[in-house]
This record gives C-alpha cells, sequence and structure tokens, in this order.
C-alpha cells in the first residue's frame, strides 16, 4: 500500500483497489472501481460518462453501510468524490490494509508528472511467468 502525495489536501489519500456499487437514483446502480481513498472522498476510476459535476451520488463499498457524496471533479476516466461526512480515519487504514496495492502495482500523481489529475492508475505486472 501507498500514500499518494498529498499536496495541500486535509486528509491523506491510499491507493487502494476496491469494488463497490454507486447509486445515483433508485433505478441507476452500477459497479465502480475506487483507485484511492482518505477520510474525505475517493477516485472512481471508469464510467465517468455516467456522472456530472455536483451530482450526489452514494456509493457502496466493503462492510460499510451507504457513503453520501457528490462528484467534486471529473478528468478523464476519473472522477473525484467528495464525502458528506467524513470516514473515520481508523476505517480508512483498515480499508487501505485490506484493500491497498502493493507499492510496485501503482503510478502515482508524483511518479507522474504529466498527469497531475489526482487518482492512481493500475499499472500491467511486467513479471513475467515460466
Amino acid at each position: 500500500m501507498k500514500e499518494i502525495a498529498d499536496c495541500d489536501r486535509l486528509n491523506r489519500r491510499l491507493t487502494v483497489l476496491l469494488h463497490g456499487r454507486c447509486r445515483q437514483s433508485s433505478w441507476q446502480v452500477f459497479d465502480v472501481e475506487l483507485g484511492d481513498i482518505s477520510e474525505g472522498g475517493c477516485c472512481v476510476i471508469g464510467n465517468a460518462d455516467r456522472f456530472t459535476q455536483g451530482q450526489h451520488v452514494s456509493l457502496r463499498f466493503a462492510n460499510l453501510r451507504n457513503v453520501e457524496g457528490s462528484v467534486r471533479w471529473l478528468r478523464e476516466d476519473r472522477i473525484g468524490v467528495e464525502f458528506r461526512k467524513p470516514i473515520k480515519g481508523r476505517v480508512i487504514e483498515e480499508l487501505a490494509s485490506s484493500y491497498g496495492l502493493p507499492e510496485g502495482r501503482i503510478s502515482t500523481v508524483a511518479e507522474r508528472p504529466e498527469d497531475s489529475i489526482g487518482c492512481c492508475m493500475v499499472r500491467p505486472s511486467t513479471t513475467q511467468r515460466a
């Protein structure tokens, strides 16, 4: 698991690969993948065309109840969600412990200066099997 460079953020972001469900309305529910998470929000990878800035969403992941939030930004195939109520730091640490990626499998903003969008991407494994 690796911590992402935080710049001027209130809470540190931890890199994860976490499956979840997003509810936009009672009839619009779909799968999402979280790329990083902090007490105040998360980055959703993919499905960017299903979101609009300022939109209310409800996320469900791990063993947590619905986490309410709003879309703060959209860039390429990633979406930044700010949680309505912060998740406790202890819970974030447990999620990162269970769903965090090993350091060799991620690329962060600091490692990719040309891409300053604030969310990790999973790199393909470079290990070859015999």
